[in-house]
């Protein structure tokens, strides 16, 4: 019955999308309608802001935004961040005269905002009050600008947060596809492919925002534009007084990088366990704004991918049924090249055809004239669609601030609009053939390894593309001491009797934790495997990890672990003493120091901590500290190891009890283990 019923329901829910696309194609739309600009007063005050004012008295506001010329791409490699950190703390830091729990107080009882942040290429702030708090709020907003607060504290949760972010990048695969394929195509280390890590957060002090800070903004990188209910005269004799102190600086000159971009085809991968089926991306290096073909590229791409009726929707989704959605676009940026691409997701068995198919259709805007009908549709859904680009005065006053900050004409917007209805079939074929190169496609690939690896081999030799998350290391200069691989030896031969031999060790355990008592059976396999079978109340659970992916099963229901899950049981392997036995003569180690018979031993690779019984040359504990995305904070674990048994060659710790931030986390008690089972 609840087949019958998912299959109704799929049959009403394909009818209903049929019907949808059938009556958008019957849409008529109106000639567009462009909003009329009021007009725009100007001015420039002697230490170089420049303003855009605009009266608009429907409404008793008045809002406020600036643009800082700089942005994000002037991070230096080792403190990616730094920007973004120096303009959000300027409003999550507070103020020179509110800290930020003040300043959100008055924000509130005003019924006012303030904001600010950072791009790739500006900064920037704003400021939305009633127009009767305007000269109130306005020397606020200034000293919001020109005087943070840069609060350690506010700092330091900032860093926590975005740690978060780092720790859990990887959990959404179309996301791990949007920014592999920038990498791909800008390169790793390109300021428009580049990613930060754990170690950038670390390089990032407040003096560094603070000399970023004064340095940006100053008088000649500040644009402001004003809109709302005032006397523009008024207006600007207000802003003439509020803001004349402020210093002229030196301008930055905006000139980010240039993209070095070689057409070559390939073909990548990034394995993500978890992934239910293939996320996809097709492309190669897009163009800039200032190309006068930039109307021709924006159609011919709306043909491809825009909307029912793109090619790719009709062909990928449509007739073949590979995804329900497919889109793409032909970026052309202001400052740098952007990309052109395609991206979908499919089910695992169809990756092949799904990259084989889009690669067809990007090649047919070459080979196949797009008809008149597709022409006029496109142009169609272009024009329209630019309507709510201008649905008011502040939209369309945005616009011309940001055409003049990133030096394209006044009327660029206007041009666009007249080149696009001037456009031929021809011309799309032109470009199609001169800017778009389907046989020097950058394919990505993100999905489950073990579940689309035979779909990789139809496509020809790939690149494997390692996604691992960098661990928060501490540095051996910091720890200090003389190599420990002597100490790591003793132990070593301690623990384990003849290494070579060891395959796997099959143990079987109590665990108390939560207060609740779990029987375990666990096998670990080196160097890199771990299957436990948990017998709970609610009945028995498989957990299954091996070579960076892992399942769990319960009854008839199984499904794959999560991101986080698998790095977790990866780390349980590698940190395990008896896998450090293993790669004795791999694993890097630093003496710390001894105390009490206890020597103390730094691995940097594992990020661990470990102590070793100097007596006994085993281990007594080890300490790891790093990121807890759950807990949202850097958390420290202690494991305390005693009741050593041997069996067959093979040492391992009976009693295992494990401390979290100092305080009793749980209890695990062996009860036998077994090397090398049958």
């Amino acid at each position: 019955m609840k087949k019958l019923l998912v299959l109704a329901m799929l049959m009403v829910f394909a009818s209903t999308a049929l019907h949808a696309q059938k009556f958008h194609d019957e849409l008529e739309f109106p000639e567009i309608n462009l909003f009329q600009m009021p007009d725009v007063v100007t001015f420039e005050l002697r230490n170089g802001i420049k303003f855009y004012l605009v009266e608009d008295n429907e409404l008793p506001l008045i809002n406020m935004s600036a643009v800082i010329r700089t942005g994000s791409y002037t991070d230096p490699d080792d403190q990616i961040g730094l920007a973004s950190f120096a303009f959000t703390q300027l409003r999550e830091g507070g103020t020179k005269s509110y800290s930020y729990a003040e300043l959100n107080e008055l924000l509130e009882r005003r019924a006012a905002s303030m904001n600010s942040g950072m791009g790739l290429s500006n900064g920037s702030a704003s400021m939305s009050v009633l127009k009767e708090d305007f000269d109130t709020m306005l020397p606020i907003f200034i000293e919001m600008l020109r005087e943070p607060r840069y609060s350690e504290e506010r700092f330091n949760l900032a860093k926590t947060q975005t740690s978060s972010g780092i720790s859990r990048r990887n959990d959404d695969p179309g996301s791990i596809a949007a920014r592999e394929f920038r990498r791909l195509v800008y390169g790793p280390e390109s300021v428009y492919g580049r990613i930060q890590e754990y170690s950038h957060l670390d390089n990032i002090t407040i003096e560094d925002m603070r000399a970023f800070h004064s340095q940006m903004m100053v008088g000649r990188n500040m644009t402001i534009a004003v809109i709302g209910d005032f006397s523009a005269r008024d207006m600007r004799r207000a802003l003439e007084r509020a803001f004349r102190d402020i210093p002229a600086g030196n301008a930055h000159t905006l000139q980010l990088p240039q993209v070095e971009y070689t057409f070559e085809p390939s073909i990548n991968f990034a394995n993500k366990s978890d992934a239910q089926q293939s996320y996809i991306r097709i492309g190669h290096i897009g163009g800039k704004r200032d190309n006068p073909d930039y109307a021709a590229l924006q159609l011919m791409n709306e043909i491809l991918s825009g909307g029912f009726s793109g090619r790719l929707l009709q062909v990928i989704r449509t007739d073949l049924g590979l995804a329900y959605s497919v889109g793409g676009g032909y970026q052309s940026l202001p400052l740098y090249d952007g990309t052109f691409f395609v991206t979908l997701s499919t089910a695992n068995e169809n990756t092949a055809q799904a990259v084989e198919s889009t690669i067809g259709e990007i090649r047919r805007l070459q080979t196949e004239r797009v008809t008149p009908k597709e022409l006029e549709d496109g142009k169609e859904r272009i024009l329209n669609s630019l309507v709510f680009r201008s649905t008011s005065r502040g939209a369309v006053l945005n616009e011309r601030v940001n055409n003049a900050y990133l030096g394209l004409p006044a009327d660029a917007f206007t041009k666009y609009i007249e080149e696009l209805q001037q456009l031929t079939i021809a011309d799309i074929q032109r470009v199609a053939n001169e800017y778009i190169q389907p046989d020097n496609l950058q394919v990505l690939i993100v999905g489950n390894k073990a579940a689309i690896e035979d779909q990789l081999t139809q496509l020809g030799e790939f690149n494997e593309i390692d996604i691992t998350i960098p661990r928060r290391e501490v540095a051996t200069e910091d720890v200090g001491g003389d190599d420990g691989s002597a100490v790591l030896g003793q132990m070593a031969s301690a623990l384990v009797s003849n290494p070579d031999a060891l395959e796997t060790v099959t143990y079987n355990a109590s665990m108390m934790q939560g207060g609740m008592n779990l029987q375990v059976e666990a096998t670990m396999g080196f160097p890199d495997a771990l299957t436990q079978n948990i017998t709970t109340p609610q009945g028995a659970i498989v957990i299954e990890y091996a070579n960076g992916g892992g399942r769990m099963v319960m009854g008839p229901n199984e499904q794959p672990l999560p991101g986080a899950q698998v790095e977790a049981l990866q780390n349980e392997v590698k940190r395990h003493y008896l896998s450090i036995a293993k790669a004795v003569a791999e694993t890097q180690s630093v003496l710390v120091g001894e105390e009490d018979g206890i020597i103390e031993l730094y691995l940097p690779e594992l990020n661990m901590y470990l102590f070793v019984d100097s007596e006994t040359n085993l281990p007594q504990r080890v300490r790891v500290k790093e990121f807890n995305p759950m807990a949202g904070a850097e958390v420290e674990s202690v494991t305390v190891y005693s009741d050593w048994t041997e069996v067959d060659g093979v040492q391992m710790a009976y009693t295992l009890e494990s401390m979290v931030n100092g305080q009793a986390a749980g209890k695990v008690t062996l009860s036998s283990h077994t090397v090398n089972p049958e």
